[in-house]
């Protein structure tokens, strides 16, 4: 999504790396060069969707046959540029206010989130103990629903969701895209309830804690998730804290003071949401790991996928 590297050369800086170096292709394809990783190594942009796009990406790739895929998700801010083109926008503000009385746009944030993923089927070939179930992942675009295209759409996010969620499984909790604008939240939470209405214990917003991330959102997002279906606690996102909007629909679960009872018995599902301001929605479902993962305990099918992280992965920017 923001590729200041390309704003920051000019006649005296160019050289013989300068236009390879600047092509967002060469973003995935270095990693691949580094690592001799031989398999799909593409880039993709949808905007703050970006992250979710590549996991959606990789989990089809999966399911066409590869063994194992890796999504990643990056942003920095290396110059103003954006930022200022941002404002003049209206788009951001000092930091990230979810469902907040005062929200008036979104703070800017930097990181770098991965995540990989292996098909069910290949499981007993990998010494790493996965940490959840990718259980559907699903990805459309507002098309001409709504105007301006940086808006969101109420039916095309429904759609999306309700493509996931088909089976009749039950949400315990969701993790909102939740950047703290006032036209975008409460669209959001009105296409959440929608589908989920009062299943939904807690709803979260990551970027209450460590502002947006942007084009790497997505996937911080995702690997809250996967936290929290770990614990089955949503904690407090932040600034969404103080004097909530309560005009906004499902109000109530979004007033989170203290950790949260996120999944039930009868609701263990999580979801995670997102959308890019050039109309593109993603949603995906997380399951926690069963207790027996044999494959005859299992039942598989052709949405599901294991998602691993790092061996000794630190959740600690989930506290913050």
């Amino acid at each position: 999504m923001n590729l200041d590297s390309n704003l920051m050369w000019d006649e005296k800086s160019c050289n013989t790396y300068t236009a390879a170096g600047n092509a967002s292709s060469m973003i995935n394809g270095q990693i691949s060069y580094m690592l001799h990783l031989t398999g799909d190594s593409v880039s993709i942009d949808t905007a703050c969707a970006s992250a979710l796009s590549a996991t959606k990406f990789v989990s089809s790739c999966l399911l066409e046959g590869r063994a194992a895929g890796i999504s990643i998700g990056v942003n920095v801010i290396g110059l103003p540029k954006i930022t200022m083109a941002l404002e003049k926008a209206k788009m951001i503000s000092d930091r990230c206010k979810p469902f907040h009385k005062e929200a008036n746009g979104y703070g800017r944030g930097e990181g770098v989130a991965a995540v990989a993923l292996r098909p069910m089927m290949a499981m007993g070939a990998s010494q790493v103990e996965p940490h959840a179930l990718l259980a559907g992942i699903f990805q459309n675009s507002d098309g001409r629903s709504v105007s301006p295209i940086t808006k969101p759409s109420v039916e095309q996010q429904k759609a999306c969701m309700a493509k996931v969620w088909q089976d009749g499984l039950s949400c315990g909790a969701m993790e909102c895209h939740g950047t703290g604008t006032p036209t975008g939240d409460p669209i959001e939470v009105k296409s959440v309830g929608d589908i989920f209405g009062s299943q939904l214990t807690c709803l979260g917003a990551l970027k209450g804690n460590i502002n947006h991330t942007e084009s790497a959102a997505g996937l911080a997002g995702f690997i809250k998730l996967v936290k929290v279906v770990q614990q089955h606690t949503m904690f407090p996102h932040g600034a969404g804290l103080w004097r909530p909007d309560l005009s906004i629909e499902l109000a109530p679960a979004l007033m989170l003071s203290e950790n949260c009872q996120a999944l039930r018995a009868d609701a263990n599902a999580a979801g995670v949401n997102c959308f890019g301001f050039s109309g593109t929605n993603v949603h995906a479902r997380i399951l926690p790991l069963p207790e027996d993962t044999s494959l005859e305990a299992v039942q598989i099918s052709d949405a599901q996928v294991f998602c691993w992280l790092p061996k000794g992965w630190n959740f600690r920017f989930c506290h913050c």
